[in-house]
């Protein structure tokens, strides 16, 4: 490669769009709405998440994780 000092067994993980975004939302402490399957909002901003589920904080510092599978969108507020 040219202009890389790794070799192959040195590379840098990748990190997916998705996951990156999720990050910048999340160190920002962004409110994101998310729409589940059923077409109920939940609102709040980001504490953690991994591979299954998605934990936030509301407004009035309530805190619900939400399992990904149940997800149908979400949006920045």
């Amino acid at each position: 490669m040219e202009g890389a000092s790794a070799t192959s067994g040195d590379r840098l993980p990748t990190v997916l769009l998705h996951t990156a975004e999720l990050i910048k939302y999340r160190d920002e402490r962004r409110m994101l709405v998310f729409t589940l399957l059923h077409g109920e909002p939940v609102e709040g901003t980001i504490r953690w998440f991994d591979e299954e589920a998605i934990h936030l904080v509301d407004a009035e510092r309530s805190e619900v994780t939400l399992f990904k599978h149940a997800i149908a969108s979400y949006r920045s507020r």
